[in-house]
């Protein structure tokens, strides 16, 4: 498995949707070898049970979500073949700069996957 709690590539708050109830809950996320997860807590060790996954290489595109759309402010679109049980398909950040280092890091993320899988 990854050992997601040692050097993430990227991590940090955010908010998502719940699959069942459709409540947004605060979450943190960490991206790692091509795997964006979620956790209850920002205390993440071996023990750390991983609360869902996203696979980069299902992300087809990234990008901002206008408030309009997400109905929060700072969101970002997922767009692409994910997981059904992923629920919503916008991450909501907690500013426009924590919003604009998620969308590098996860474009760099998405530009790694395809250059290894080609």
């Amino acid at each position: 498995g990854i050992r997601f709690w040692e050097t993430p590539e990227y991590s940090g708050w955010l908010t998502k949707q719940g699959e069942m109830l459709r409540t947004w809950r605060k979450r943190w996320f960490v991206l790692k070898q091509g795997h964006l997860v979620w956790f209850k807590t920002n205390v993440v060790n071996e023990r750390a049970v991983t609360r869902g996954e996203i696979p980069i290489e299902s992300i087809d595109s990234v990008s901002v979500a206008s408030e309009a759309a997400a109905g929060k402010p700072y969101a970002i679109h997922l767009e692409g073949a994910l997981p059904a049980r992923i629920g919503t398909k916008y991450l909501v950040a907690d500013s426009e700069r924590e919003r604009s280092q998620w969308l590098e890091a996860l474009q760099k993320a998405m530009r790694e996957r395809t250059s290894t899988s080609t």
